[in-house]
């Protein structure tokens, strides 16, 4: 934001909580919690999991249908960190869930546990995730020294799932608004940058030709799923295989003990 407030004569609203939207032919009303207004030629959202912009383009979809529940915490005295190096568990005994250690610069790790919204009505996700980094075998033992910095926090990850409405007249979706979180990582950042950068270029498009109609938007789902479609419905497809046949997590690893296979599959896989 302070390059945008540096750069450009962008007029930033900070501080709002956008409660509602109000369409009209010409413009967007947007209503925010404190009682004030502002007018839109088109509304981008970029508001999150919980997007209240969704609403506006998936009426009557049920958001949480392929979401994931997760719970995270920030660690510090993790050993085995390697500095630029992801890792991703997908552990028997608790499939169909993964656990993830993100290492962070200051030596700590950002460390979690997700499974689909759907299998967690029955089981306490906090409860879960602490028994792992304590006792499974294979995790355990890199926490014999750690603590939890803060609160072990959770939240929704709206995961793709299938190619769905992400624009509507004068309404555009960008990252987790848009569903667009992989499945197999459960990471959105990347696809957060390209498909904002692709809902500029619509902008500029919009405004340029003066068409704000929902048939003119949908150019921007093309772009988007041009994009990254084809990795997401990979990702999709693999994670299915993974909890029907949790053996091809092995028969993965084993195969990437081959430098060339390995490198094979990260760029087939994209893993």
């Amino acid at each position: 934001m302070q390059l945008v407030r540096k750069e450009t004569n962008t007029e930033l609203l900070e501080g709002k909580r956008l409660k509602e939207l109000e369409m009209n032919s010409d413009f967007v009303l947007c209503k925010f919690s404190d009682g004030s207004i502002c007018k839109a030629g088109i509304v981008i959202g970029a508001d999150g999991a919980n997007s209240v912009v969704k609403r506006y383009v998936e009426r009557e979809t049920n958001t949480n249908e392929n979401s994931c529940a997760a719970v995270r915490a920030y660690v510090e005295g993790v050993s085995g960190l390697q500095e630029g190096t992801n890792e991703f568990y997908y552990l028997k005994n608790y499939l169909p869930g993964y656990l993830w250690i993100f290492p962070l610069k200051d030596g700590a790790a950002n460390i979690g546990f997700g499974m689909e919204m759907k299998k967690t009505k029955s089981v306490n996700l906090r409860e879960m995730f602490l028994k792992i980094i304590q006792e499974e075998p294979i995790i355990s033992s890199r926490f014999k020294n750690a603590k939890i910095v803060g609160e072990v926090k959770g939240f929704g990850l709206p995961m793709f799932s299938t190619k769905r409405k992400i624009s509507a007249q004068r309404v555009l979706l960008c990252g987790d608004a848009a569903s667009l979180i992989d499945p197999l990582m459960g990471h959105g950042i990347d696809k957060a940058f390209t498909s904002g950068y692709l809902a500029a270029k619509q902008i500029e498009l919009c405004f340029k030709n003066n068409d704000f109609s929902m048939e003119y938007a949908a150019l921007y789902d093309q772009s988007v799923y041009s994009a990254v479609g084809s990795e997401l419905k990979r990702s999709k497809q693999l994670v299915q295989l993974i909890n029907r046949s949790p053996f091809v997590i092995n028969v993965f690893a084993k195969l990437a003990q081959n430098k060339r296979v390995f490198n094979w599959l990260v760029k087939v896989v994209k893993i």
